[in-house]
């Protein structure tokens, strides 16, 4: 037996024809499409370039607004009242501060110190310089232990240091207040006493 074998093209297949046993049979292979080398490269390269991995989509959680911090009003501080000056001893206020009683021979003997605020009351202003106010008082005198003094009163006067304009005038009878220095004080001002009594009258 005679086994013949063609091959013709046919379109864009293949016919292969087998004579076996005297029964024809044709098998049509699809022929490979002659690739130019410009498309076989890229089929290499499509082939063995790594698979791409499929992007992931990432999931954003929604933001969480952030809350809104609200200003709290700071309460302002008030201006606290002047306090009224405290009294430590026997005195009278002037200008927002305390003046404790005092007499004249005790500022010219030093006997409350030195830098003590305190108040001459009732003293009469018996002359003026340009410079300076004497201010004067009586004062009951002492009476030694183991004696008895009757009511006697003795005339002291006071120096004081004062230039200006915003002193008092000869003849009247004024509550002096200063601050203690030495034999004398430096006068922080004066008011008018009306209940006063001038020296040389009394």
């Amino acid at each position: 037996m005679t086994r013949t074998r063609a091959r013709f093209s046919w379109a864009m297949a293949t016919a292969t024809m087998v004579v076996a046993g005297g029964l024809i049979a044709f098998t049509l292979i699809a022929p490979a499409a002659r690739a130019t080398p410009a498309a076989r490269g890229v089929q290499a390269a499509l082939l063995t370039a790594p698979a791409r991995p499929s992007p992931t989509r990432t999931v954003s959680p929604t933001p969480t607004p952030t809350p809104t911090r609200t200003a709290t009003a700071t309460p302002t501080a008030s201006a606290s009242p002047t306090a009224a000056p405290s009294p430590t001893c026997p005195g009278l206020s002037f200008q927002g501060q305390w003046y404790c009683n005092a007499a004249i021979s005790g500022v010219s003997t030093n006997a409350y110190g030195t830098g003590k605020r305190v108040v001459l009351r009732g003293v009469s202003v018996t002359s003026t310089t340009t410079t300076t106010v004497v201010v004067a008082g009586l004062e009951s005198t002492p009476c030694p232990p183991g004696y008895f003094c009757g009511a006697i009163l003795s005339g002291v006067s006071l120096n004081v240091a004062w230039s200006g304009t915003s002193r008092p005038a000869q003849g009247q009878v004024i509550n002096l207040f200063g601050v203690t220095s030495t034999g004398t004080l430096t006068p922080a001002g004066y008011v008018l006493d009306p209940t006063g009594c001038y020296i040389e009258w009394c």
